[in-house]
């Protein structure tokens, strides 16, 4: 069955062979007028144009996704981007029309009062969702459309006499700059934003936004392999105090996958947190993404970074977790219900962490307390996101002349402590650094200003290079698809 733009090329083929004819019926026409015979060369060389233009019509497409994907984004990506900005300006926008509501309820005088403080902030709403909105619109055409628009654009040069030359010309020149010049909009605005950007603003992000977004994945395990349940990966920037977290999943792994998630290079202390422990990575900084595999095992995410969190942390599978300080862990072996752990003292006293969803889901029973000089411990409860998490911490006098230490823990998980991990109230996103009330309030002033003013500037650009290249595809008089 064919397909609308396999129709409108064939409609465009058509048309380009006659006029080709045309051109030489003129050529041929027994009349001595100028004003007749001019056409002839004229629609001969039309109707090569548009074979020309047919036979690259897959070319033009490629060549445009190409240079597009240069930036980093796709169209799907920008229309994501904007998406979420206006879920965030409704949800503010709701917020405020509330305030006032309640406020007008309480006394007239007051509401209005509010009414006329915030008039600014929903100003700086309207103007950001219509900036929001027409870039949702274009790329929405864009993504959806532009194989069809571009087909219909030299179906509609092809016609003879160039009746609808400027029309298809300034149609394909919107198809092809919107498709190339929209993924690199979030660019545009990081670059304006960073000159509007003074203090506070001006250090995060010059420290943040202006780098490289990266898409990666990757597993969080303990050095011997066992992976945790569930948990959170912090990447904490070393130069501004940023931190970006993101959730691990019952895999073990954690995503920062396109179009939603990304994370900027440079330089990154790792925290894994985990049944209310701060775990430190094996390695104190690490490089993004220099430090990262360059795999493309997804789609959404081309890089890879495995994680593997300091040598003393050991992930109880399948929840619980295990942490023995003072003493180099040399062996460890697990089942369902046992968990065997070697380990060499480095002093005299040793500290064992064992933290669980269930009071005694893990309890050491080899050696026992009798084979220890002193043996001290002390039981603990801690709120973490939703569940209780008990833990116990043994503080051990290691007897004199001992050099290896053989334990054994029992493992008695049960279902209730599994399904306590869906109930955690894990999420991601960004923490900033500290701000200050004043640089909240100029970060939402400028911001909210400029955004409108940097999404149609970069409109308008993109608007002038449609008809600049309409003029270069053949259009006299091109005209702008979006004004």
């Amino acid at each position: 069955m064919m397909t609308l733009p396999q129709y409108f090329l064939l409609i465009a083929a058509q048309l380009a062979v006659l006029t080709y004819y045309i051109g030489v019926l003129v050529y041929m026409l027994p009349i001595p007028l100028r004003s007749v015979k001019r056409w002839a060369p004229t629609l001969i060389q039309d109707s090569l144009w548009v074979s020309i233009l047919i036979t690259l019509y897959v070319a033009l497409l490629k060549f445009a996704d190409a240079i597009a994907s240069l930036s980093g984004y796709s169209i799907n990506d920008i229309i994501s981007y904007m998406q979420i900005r206006m879920k965030a300006i409704i949800l503010m926008e709701y917020i405020t029309r509330l305030l006032v509501g309640i406020l007008a309820s309480v006394h007239s005088i007051i509401g209005k009062f509010f009414s006329i403080y915030v008039l600014p902030m929903v100003l700086v709403h309207y103007g950001m969702l219509t900036a929001a909105a027409t870039v949702i619109v274009i790329a929405s055409i864009i993504s959806t459309a532009k194989a069809k628009l571009t087909a219909l654009s030299i179906a509609l040069i092809a016609i003879p006499f160039r009746i609808g030359r400027n029309a298809g010309a300034s149609l394909l020149a919107f198809v092809i700059a919107s498709n190339i010049m929209l993924p690199f909009l979030p660019h545009w605005i990081t670059m304006i934003y960073e000159s509007l950007a003074t203090g506070y603003l001006s250090t995060y992000i010059s420290a943040n936004e202006s780098r490289e977004p990266i898409h990666l994945w990757g597993v969080v395990k303990d050095a011997y392999g066992h992976q945790p349940l569930a948990g959170l990966v912090r990447f904490i920037d070393v130069n501004s105090g940023g931190s970006f977290r993101f959730v691990i999943h019952e895999d073990g792994g954690y995503y920062v996958t396109k179009p939603l998630k990304m994370l900027p290079s440079g330089d990154y202390r790792v925290e894994v947190e985990y049944l209310a422990h701060i775990l430190g990575a094996s390695r104190p900084t690490v490089k993004v993404p220099e430090d990262a595999k360059l795999t493309y095992e997804l789609d959404e995410a081309e890089y890879r970074l495995d994680i593997t969190v300091e040598e003393d942390a050991i992930f109880v599978e399948p929840v619980g977790l295990l942490i023995i300080s003072g003493c180099k862990i040399t062996k460890v072996y697990q089942t369902d219900n046992i968990l065997d752990v070697t380990c060499e003292p480095m002093s005299d006293w040793i500290m064992i962490t064992i933290s669980s969803l269930g009071k005694n889901d893990i309890e050491m029973i080899s050696p026992d307390s009798v084979f220890f000089e002193e043996y001290r411990m002390l039981e603990l409860t801690t709120p973490w996101r939703g569940v209780k998490v008990y833990t116990k911490i043994l503080s051990l006098k290691i007897p004199n002349g001992v050099d290896k230490i053989d334990m054994r823990f029992t493992k008695n998980i049960d279902y209730y402590s599994i399904s306590s991990i869906y109930k955690l109230e894990l999420s991601e996103g960004v923490t900033y650094p500290n701000m200050t009330t004043e640089d909240a309030i100029v970060y939402y002033i400028v911001y909210g200003t400029a955004f409108p003013i940097t999404v149609f500037s970069y409109l308008t650009i993109m608007s002038m290079v449609s008809i600049n290249l309409a003029r270069v595809l053949g259009a006299s008089s091109p005209r702008i698809i979006f004004d």
